[in-house]
Formats: structure tokens, sequence, C-alpha cells
């Protein structure tokens, strides 16, 4: 019987996308320095609860044969490669190809989280990771940098009136007594931007209502695009 791997995730396919950016798969080896160095990246990233096949899963024959499936999407490129690119490996072709600067920044902290032990601390999924655009694992690290509650209270002091810096919800100004005291705190550095190594800062976070967040966390620029709500 033929043990499957998994498929491949978002997180996977951006770091794959962004070799096949740097090193064409039609003039590389799976013996190349960079496809070999992917493959160690992508056994650390906690993704996947099962790897039936551990031996042969995301080994480098298995990312070089992800990197030539790209060249079916890819016009520029005559190169043979595989022609069953899937959905999502598409989806994610149509969405960065035209914006390789940002899919190389994705990339980069995606590797910077693997290369650090706190990539250990994230394998607990959130309802919500699927919908963002950066991946689970960025994702997961902004909602632990959300969950500081020192920092959080520490901010709610600060502010003074609990209103959402986006719209200017007011939960007690909405809700009575059962709204008083209530508000979200959002980390608002882009996603691509967050590193392991750096320092959360008051300076990081801002008040938010419920609807707001929500919506915040499913693009990709994260607060680049929705300051103009009011």
């Amino acid at each position: 019987m033929i043990k499957r791997n998994p498929p491949w995730t978002r997180d996977e396919l951006i770091l794959a996308l962004d070799l096949y950016t740097r090193y064409n798969p039609s003039r590389i080896t799976n013996k190349h320095r960079e496809v070999i160095a992917l493959s160690k990246i992508l056994k650390k990233l906690p993704l996947h609860k099962k790897i039936p096949d551990r031996k042969h899963f995301r080994n480098p024959n298995s990312v070089f044969m992800r990197l030539k499936t790209f060249i079916s999407c890819d016009p520029h490129t005559k190169g043979k490669g595989l022609t069953h690119a899937n959905k999502l490996e598409k989806r994610i072709w149509k969405e960065f190809s035209r914006d390789i600067e940002t899919l190389n920044k994705i990339a980069s902290a995606i590797r910077s989280l693997a290369n650090s032990p706190l990539i250990k601390t994230l394998n607990s999924p959130f309802e919500e990771e699927d919908a963002c655009p950066a991946g689970k694992l960025l994702y997961r690290f902004h909602k632990k940098l959300e969950a500081s509650r020192k920092m959080n209270e520490r901010k709610k002091k600060r502010s003074g009136v609990l209103k959402c810096e986006l719209c200017g919800f007011d939960f007690e100004e909405k809700y009575g007594p059962v709204g008083k005291g209530y508000i979200e705190v959002h980390h608002k550095i882009p996603l691509h931007e967050l590193r392991p190594q750096r320092k959360a800062r008051m300076a990081h976070l801002m008040l938010i209502c419920s609807n707001c967040h929500r919506i915040v966390h499913r693009q990709l620029g994260f607060l680049r695009r929705t300051l103009t709500i009011r």
C-alpha cells in the first residue's frame, strides 16, 4: 500500500515559488544547495498532524518536482515541467507572480520562523488561519503576539477610551455595562515584517473592534489598506 504524504500547504508553496523565482528549475537539479536547504526547512514546519512517509516527505526530489510544477503556470518559461498544477498552486502563482517583492518578504519571514526555536510553539491551528494570504505560520505567530495579556492591559490603560481605532466603535456605548472595558488588541506590524527576534512594543498595538479585527486579518498587508475605513 502506497503511503501518501499530505498535500502542500500555502506556506510550503510560497516557499517553493520564492525559490522558483530565484532559481528556475530548468537550470538546476534536485541536488542544488537551495533545493536541499528548502527541503530541510519544510521538514521543520509544524503544519501536518500526520506524515505517513517521513523518508520521502518534502525531500529534495519532492521539492524539485514542486518547482517544476510552476513551469506550467509561467508563460515566460519555455522549459519542460509538470502539467498538473492544482488549484492552490495556480492561485498562489496568480497572487504573487506580479508581486515578487512581497512574495520574497513573506518567504523570508517564514524561513526566519523555521530557523527559530519559536517554531515548535506554533503547532496549534486557528479557525480563521486558512483565510490568511501570508500562510498559517505567520498568522499563528501574529496571534501569539496578540495574546500577551500584560501588553494588552497596558495598552488599554494608556489609551483610556476604549474605541476601535479603525471605525470608532465603542462596546460600552453600544451595549451598556456589559460592554464596559471590552476591546480587542491588534498587533499591527505586517506579517511579512514579523521576525522572532523582534521585540513587541506598545507602539505595535492598536485597539480594534471584533469586526474590523476579522477583516484586517484577511488582508495581506493588514493595516496598509484598512486605515481608510473611517
